[in-house]
């Protein structure tokens, strides 16, 4: 076991609270789960930072994809729902806006080639969700075989099927 060290940091009192609170339940120091936090962090960077850095070296022999094999890999049903999602936003605000959130979707979904844990574990089994920023979209994936499947788009507000 590695030697320790003691740090000390500031944080918010709600985040302080809301730690003990977890700790209480658990039946575990605060530190244990400090200690837990940082090594969650830690390990999830070293993965993102190793596949970025495998990407750049992919990239660099020539190894990419293009933005229409990208688009054939979606399945039909997410494509489905991501031209409904488009048409409903064209009409309650404008084709502009429209376009933009569909190319926020699009272009969240190309990244996750180079950070396919970027997304939170889902509510369906086996599956992950990465939430749209600025927009009320979640896409639903899977990661098989070192690939990613686009299951589906959903607005946050709808319900969640029990399978894909």
């Amino acid at each position: 076991m590695a030697p320790e060290k003691t740090i000390s940091f500031r944080a918010d009192a709600e985040k302080i609270d809301a730690l003990d609170s977890l700790a209480a339940a658990q039946d575990r120091p605060r530190s244990y789960l400090i200690n837990e936090a940082i090594t969650n962090y830690i390990e999830m960077h070293a993965y993102q930072d190793a596949l970025v850095r495998k990407g750049l070296d992919d990239m660099r022999k020539g190894h990419v994809v293009s933005h229409e094999e990208v688009v054939r890999r979606l399945k039909s049903t997410a494509t489905q729902q991501l031209d409904q999602a488009h048409d409903y936003i064209a009409l309650s605000n404008s084709e502009r806006v429209a376009a933009q959130v569909a190319m926020r979707i699009v272009a969240s979904v190309l990244r996750l080639a180079t950070f396919p844990l970027s997304g939170r574990p889902g509510r369906v089994r086996g599956t992950r969700e990465l939430v749209i920023s600025n927009s009320p979209f979640i896409v639903a994936y899977s990661i098989e075989n070192e690939r990613i499947v686009i299951l589906a788009i959903y607005h946050g507000a709808q319900k969640w099927p029990e399978a894909f």
